[in-house]
């Protein structure tokens, strides 16, 4: 699945374009985008991964192996589920709802919007619902939903440039955050770039006026 897909799939369970770039954002600093990559597997083309997989799809890795014994720590799939109850669901909608591979892209947007449903992660998905920040998205959902252990500001920094870099590329909505999206306190981000261009045109919008002025008086 490519990562246009994964915005649509997101898209078609009801999430914003600033929500759904957020989510992107952390999966691809959690995963890459890759729904079947394994913690810890950074192999060509993620072959340990595909076979790991390939191993829980066939059931020679059981449920409990799945979410007790998981490799390079436990994370798993484009969040790198590691928690075992959390993991225990992703398993059991797998095998008993879908009956599809554990490592199915669609399978694991599903579970996670399963997931945001659930009171533990109610804040998250209500910031999800109505900011219009994408930085305020992307850090609650790492911070709350994700819960890495680096959660420095750099780290937060990494994610959410991963996210407005997929809301440049994906989103169809005419502003952009930041330059022109007001974060959740109703205040505009403004760039230094974006203040260099603007102050340049009220430079020329002056110059132009005073020249129409010029214009105005010698033709008098």
């Amino acid at each position: 699945m490519s990562k246009q897909t994964i915005w649509n799939e997101l898209k078609c369970r009801g999430f914003s374009d600033i929500a759904a770039a957020a989510i992107m954002g952390n999966m691809e600093a959690e995963s890459n985008c890759v729904s079947f990559r394994v913690q810890g597997d950074f192999s060509k083309d993620y072959i340990r991964s595909q076979e790991y997989t390939a191993q829980v799809d066939a059931g020679n890795i059981n449920q409990h192996e799945f979410v007790y014994d998981g490799p390079g720590g436990g994370g798993y799939g484009l969040c790198q589920w590691t928690y075992p109850t959390r993991k225990a669901g992703l398993y059991y909608q797998a095998f008993n709802e879908w009956q599809c591979s554990i490592g199915d892209e669609a399978l694991q947007i599903a579970w996670l919007a399963s997931e945001l449903k659930q009171p533990e992660f109610s804040k998250v998905l209500q910031t999800l619902k109505t900011s219009a920040s994408i930085k305020e998205c992307s850090d609650i959902f790492c911070k709350q939903f994700e819960r890495p252990a680096d959660q420095s500001e750099a780290a937060l920094k990494t994610r959410s440039d991963f996210a407005r870099a997929f809301y440049q590329d994906f989103s169809q909505a005419e502003a952009e955050d930041p330059g022109g999206i007001p974060d959740a306190s109703g205040k505009i981000e403004i760039t230094e770039e974006q203040l260099k261009e603007f102050s340049k045109a009220m430079l020329i919008e002056k110059t132009l006026r005073d020249l129409l002025r010029l214009v105005g008086d010698l033709d008098e």
